[in-house]
């Protein structure tokens, strides 16, 4: 009797399994993401969770859906619908995908290598040119029908210029310090005259069941929750961790995604020991979604947060246990956050989205809500078009807000584990894990994207961004700063001037054009990207202390490469 109810048990589990595919992430760069998106809109993929990256297994299953209805799409879009199936389909077994194949007990593995560098030259300083290109080898396979694993440890060789990309958009592409083979011989940042070493590490331990309606993974990548560019509580721009990650989908309307994760700041933490605050970077992330899909035309969302001095603290370790109000419950030590999400469509047509983030508030004073510098919040407004007379084409014009203090927050020195103060602002390895914008901040974005042709793409940007700040070295602390690393003092709260977009520090003001054009080489499974952008910023004084730079403008051209990814 006891054999045969293990035996249901392990019958019912692979029956539910997703298929021999793959379950490990497709990174969040692939264009197969625009073409969901514009099936989305389309109304061919309903109730599609914002929680990314999806698996392997999912895009096949949302690919098949979509090709089930090729007729809504004109001869080019088939096409590429087409080869997109053919590549989630096909084995990534072989030489021709940079791996040597194994069959073992467990199942297939794989011992490959991929390659992947930018190279960005801004014409208007030519000192200023950046390079980063890394080589990776790695170790992958499939457990049965439902488990894959992934890991991979690479090195970089990169020369290090953030002033050769456009203002807010530079991210770290290396894990922790550099080494070269001059003076000095370590970097903390890489920002060298010469090209120095660094180090990538990836990994992935996936399971899916269900039909990928369930799943389980312990992941080091970059993720992207939310349904717009640059989203305010966990965006593809914030640095990788290591995170356990949970996705399911409860019934037809409603999902739970929830991810919890290690933190930390490299170049601080090595750096803490010599300042006087001796402050510790190392912190953990819990955040949980839960999205609804009322009707077709309309998704609402709610997203929590909470930053958190690393400790064995099982309330945020709960997929169902509500952040914020626990962190009430707890003490009352740790940075919340809650963001607020609705999306109203127009079936085939369009996609408008509204988001509120809020990392603090206080309703004395609703006349003055926005001007009050304790209410800390964040939103967006957007529109996602599609254009039917091009193949995959889709607009996105958008309106993004981020209000002084916004991901800043004080060190927490109530950890009874803890000998020195933890920092707890909404960041990772030094960048934000939301939008890329710092706070007092805000920007205008359009987008085009098309796939022009077969194995061609491109896209097409403009970005007005405002960001205002003071001077961080005054000796005053109730004035108006824009940097995340600069916080709130509660004990000061009646001191500070009401919040004046555009008037309260010396702004910046950035106009940005970008083109890109990425070139997909299927045979060596490769993409080559080719791209082009002009930046020109000037400053605005208002009644600041600190003297304006001169006005500068950039023409930076950049060629990115991918092997084997």
């Amino acid at each position: 009797m006891k054999q045969f109810i293990i035996f249901f048990i392990i019958f019912f589990f692979i029956s539910h399994m997703a298929g021999s595919q793959t379950h490990l992430a497709v990174n969040l760069d692939h264009p197969v993401y625009t073409i969901l998106e514009i099936a989305s809109i389309k109304g061919i993929l309903q109730n599609l969770s914002h929680a990314k990256p999806y698996s392997r297994s999912m895009v096949l299953i949302c690919l098949k859906k979509i090709d089930e209805k090729r007729n809504l799409f004109n001869s080019s879009e088939q096409t590429m619908i087409g080869q997109m199936l053919k590549e989630f389909q096909d084995s990534q077994e072989g030489i021709h995908n940079g791996n040597i194949p194994f069959k073992g007990p467990l199942g297939n593995v794989m011992i490959g290598m991929k390659s992947d560098g930018t190279t960005h030259l801004n014409i208007n300083d030519l000192d200023a040119w950046h390079m980063d290109t890394a080589l990776s080898f790695y170790l992958k396979g499939n457990i049965a029908s439902f488990l894959s694993y992934y890991g991979s440890f690479g090195g970089t060789f990169d020369k290090v210029s953030p002033d050769s990309f456009e203002p807010y958009s530079f991210t770290k592409k290396w894990d922790s310090f550099h080494i070269g083979f001059g003076e000095p011989r370590y970097s903390l940042e890489g920002i060298e005259s010469t090209p120095y070493f660094s180090f990538r590490l990836e990994d992935e331990i996936s399971a899916e069941f269900f039909n990928s309606n369930l799943l389980i993974r312990l992941a080091r990548f970059r993720r992207d929750w939310g349904f717009s560019q640059g989203n305010l509580y966990l965006s593809e721009s914030a640095r990788p961790y290591e995170g356990f990650d949970l996705y399911t989908k409860l019934a037809s309307s409603l999902a739970l995604s929830y991810t919890v994760g290690s933190l930390s700041d490299w170049k601080k933490e090595d750096n803490r020991l010599t300042q006087p605050e001796n402050i510790s970077y190392q912190k953990m992330f819990t955040l949980q979604m839960l999205e609804f899909f009322p009707t077709e035309w309309l998704t609402l969302s709610i997203a929590a947060s909470a930053i958190w001095g690393k400790r064995f603290e099982l309330g945020y370790m709960n997929p169902l246990l509500y952040p914020v109000i626990y962190q009430n419950v707890q003490g009352n030590f740790d940075n919340v956050a809650q963001s607020v999400n609705i999306i109203f469509q127009i079936p085939h047509y369009s996609r408008f989205y509204f988001s509120f983030y809020a990392d603090e508030m206080e309703f004395s004073d609703i006349e003055h809500f926005f001007s009050n510098p304790r209410n800390m919040v964040a939103f967006q407004l957007g529109a996602k078009i599609p254009v039917p007379i091009f193949s995959f084409t889709l607009i996105t014009l958008q309106y993004t807000k981020i209000e002084p203090f916004v991901y800043a927050h004080y060190p927490e020195e109530n950890y009874a584990s803890f000998s020195a103060p933890v920092d707890v602002s909404y960041t990772n390895d030094g960048e934000n894990l939301g939008s890329h914008l710092p706070p007092n901040s805000d920007e205008f974005f359009i987008s085009i994207e098309s796939g022009v042709y077969t194995n061609m793409r491109l896209t097409l940007q403009y970005r007005l961004i405002r960001h205002g700040s003071n001077d961080k070295d005054a000796l005053d602390h109730t004035i108006i700063y824009g940097d995340v690393e600069e916080y709130f003092h509660y004990d000061e709260v009646d001191q500070y001037p009401d919040k004046l977009f555009l008037a309260d520090g010396l702004y910046d003001w950035n106009n940005i054009f970008s083109i890109e054009i990425a070139v997909d080489i299927p045979k060596y499974n490769s993409t080559i990207i080719f791209g082009y952008s002009f930046s020109y910023t000037w400053w605005v004084k208002n009644e600041s202390t600190l003297t304006p730079p001169d006005s500068e403008a950039k023409n930076i051209f950049a060629l990115s490469y991918k092997i084997f990814q």
